[in-house]
């Protein structure tokens, strides 16, 4: 695999976030 970018890191890691709070991914609207 790819090494990701520095914005491709930043936005998986608002993602990560986002299900650990949540427990579910973010949406397309959100």
């Amino acid at each position: 695999m790819k090494e990701l970018t520095k914005q491709q890191t930043k936005v998986l890691a608002c993602v990560e976030v986002y299900l650990n709070q949540t427990g579910f991914p973010p949406t397309r609207a959100e």
